[in-house]
């Protein structure tokens, strides 16, 4: 990542070396490094990039590259999706502010090149790169769907009550035409990984039917022996859905797999660095985006931080503790100070779990347990015989799972030891 984070993004540092916008998310950036102040000058490009119809190029700053210069939806909605990301990690709503303008008039443009369906037929690079790639309309109208329902959320930000009730409206319009196109036998476009994988990401897929396309994602994976097939723009969306569902098990089976595609096949093959594609004959060897997907996944479910509040004034920590892995320990730089989580499996039924909450946050935790476990911090027992025990101030029960007791923590350093789970 610091090799292509010099003034622009880029895709690589020794080959095209072009500020492709959808190369990058901001997400796993700002997970490893202190990206405000770039983000201020990334913001500025973003506004200078585009034209009276609200158009933007897919490479900021952009030329003419393999005779195209084009917009790609599903590559420049990271200008509103990492705009969106940037101000959950640093809180700036001045920023945002700034900003909105331009994401309306690109919302106004992308709305433009929609058919009487709400449905956006023009892509140039689709999921490029994947082994199993989702129809290219779908996937644009996909992310301009995720564009919309994240200018909801901005303008509930920014207080644009009125903004925010008319990207409700659109939102509702092409997600209706996005399942009257692309849902059928219960399962998305191609039944893809990617399809899939964005419909469930995006929030697109009908309550009742949710655990039924969760159910086809599983089982694709399942039957390719916990191999991906997405590409650069879906496998993101992927990681993120074993996430959001719980399914850390089956993630980390994908994430430990050594044979193609897989990221331990490009380890076994002598990488140490992120490659472009999966396969071996990679034009680059030095690709930021589908090695970062991993990290946001390690750093969200096994590490479990992830945050609550804008700015990560708030702090939510759900260790992913799962057979087969003895120990993990994530941490991440936020504006307050690093937030850690360390787990350790010590024997068949007791664990440890170290976190550090930096000052002026709080935090909520979700330790494993149940009623037959015990739970100390430190020397002070917390949890005994299914009930919280006088422990400490600083830490107070919220309410019991099936499977985890939830805590409101405060700022500092917290040794968590759980037996009988």
């Amino acid at each position: 990542m610091r090799t292509n984070t010099h003034s622009v993004y880029t895709d690589c540092p020794s080959r095209e070396k072009v500020p492709w916008l959808g190369q990058w998310s901001q997400e796993p950036l700002s997970q490893s490094f202190d990206m405000g102040k770039f983000f201020l000058k990334w913001k500025d490009d973003m506004m200078a990039a585009q034209d009276s119809n609200g158009r933007i190029a897919d490479k900021v700053p952009g030329k003419i590259h393999y005779g195209w210069n084009g917009t790609d939806p599903v590559w420049v909605s990271e200008v509103i999706l990492g705009a969106y990301d940037i101000y959950l990690a640093y809180g700036d709503k001045q920023a945002l502010e700034e900003i909105y303008p331009t994401l309306e008039r690109l919302i106004g443009y992308y709305k433009s090149l929609a058919d009487a369906e709400y449905i956006i037929r023009s892509n140039k690079w689709g999921d490029h790169i994947g082994l199993d790639k989702p129809d290219p309309a779908f996937l644009s109208t996909a992310y301009f769907y995720q564009m919309v329902k994240v200018m909801e959320k901005i303008t509930g930000v920014l207080d644009r009550e009125q903004e925010r009730k008319m990207y409700l409206s659109l939102s509702a319009k092409i997600k209706g035409g996005i399942n009257a196109n692309f849902f059928h036998d219960d399962t998305y476009d191609n039944n893809s990984q990617g399809a899939n994988a964005v419909a469930l990401h995006f929030g697109l897929v009908p309550g009742e039917k949710r655990s039924v396309v969760l159910n086809a994602l599983e089982k694709s994976i399942i039957d390719r022996d916990f191999h991906v097939t997405t590409g650069g723009a879906t496998t993101y969306n992927l990681m993120n859905v074993l996430w959001m569902f719980d399914k850390t098990e089956l993630a980390y089976k994908i994430a430990s797999r050594k044979t193609f595609p897989s990221w331990g096949f490009w380890v076994e093959n002598g990488a140490s660095t992120s490659w472009e594609q999966w396969n071996i004959r990679n034009t680059s060897r030095n690709h930021g985006w589908l090695g970062s997907y991993l990290g946001v996944w390690m750093i969200k479910a096994l590490g479990g931080i992830s945050a609550l509040e804008p700015g990560y004034r708030k702090i939510k920590i759900m260790p992913g503790i799962i057979e087969g892995l003895n120990y993990a320990s994530c941490s991440i730089e936020t504006m307050s100070g690093p937030v850690m989580c360390t787990w350790t499996r010590i024997s068949g039924n007791r664990l440890t779990i170290e976190v550090t909450i930096p000052s002026n946050t709080t935090a909520r935790i979700y330790i494993p347990s149940s009623k037959a476990s015990s739970i100390s911090e430190g020397v002070a027992a917390i949890w005994s015989s299914g009930k919280a025990t006088k422990g400490k101030e600083i830490i107070r029960l919220v309410e019991t799972r099936e499977r985890h007791t939830v805590w409101d923590i405060g700022s500092g350093k917290y040794d968590f030891v759980i037996s009988g789970i």
